[in-house]
């Protein structure tokens, strides 16, 4: 009879283990949301972890019908690249981790109204442009959580910036 006990004592503790890993994988799961913005004096995408642990994003990639690259400024051509003065970009987003409720900006460009050099009909020339740009692009997440046992995916079609051109 003791030893059925012992037995049984050890299949619960086993199992309860088992639950209590599982619940602790869970409870440390990264959520990435793709946002886009695209208002007056300010177009940016952002990644950002709506989960409750860290994100580690294991690869990016931008898609349209002729180029895959690993970041957005790649997408973009020289000719705007270079024309444009950028808030920010970042190139390389691999191994890059995000806290939760944190976002990292991978491109923006924003107004620089205050600068008393700026131009307004060439901001908005470049935001236009800009726009037309993006528009065709998808980008594929994968990340993954602290105990990198499962790769996760996100994506998000671009053609929000093409409403304009509707």
């Amino acid at each position: 009879c003791a030893l059925f006990v012992s037995v049984i004592s050890v299949l619960f503790t086993y199992f309860s283990l088992r639950q209590q890993r599982i619940h602790n994988h869970k409870s440390v799961r990264p959520i990435c949301i793709i946002s886009l913005g695209d208002y007056e004096n300010d177009i940016f995408i952002r990644i950002k972890n709506n989960g409750v642990g860290p994100m580690i994003i294991k690869k990016l990639l931008v898609k349209n019908k002729t180029i895959t690259a690993t970041s957005v400024i790649e997408i973009i051509p020289d000719y705007l690249k270079d024309h444009i003065n950028w808030s920010t970009f970042i190139v390389k987003v691999e191994d890059t981790s995000i806290l939760n409720g944190e976002s990292i900006t991978l491109l923006e460009y924003k107004s620089q109204a205050e600068d008393p050099n700026f131009k307004r009909t060439e901001f908005e020339k470049n935001k236009l442009e800009l726009r037309k740009v993006l528009q065709n692009n998808h980008i594929f997440i994968e990340y993954t959580d602290i105990y990198e046992e499962e790769i996760f995916k996100a994506n998000r079609t671009l053609d929000w910036f093409g409403r304009h051109f509707e």
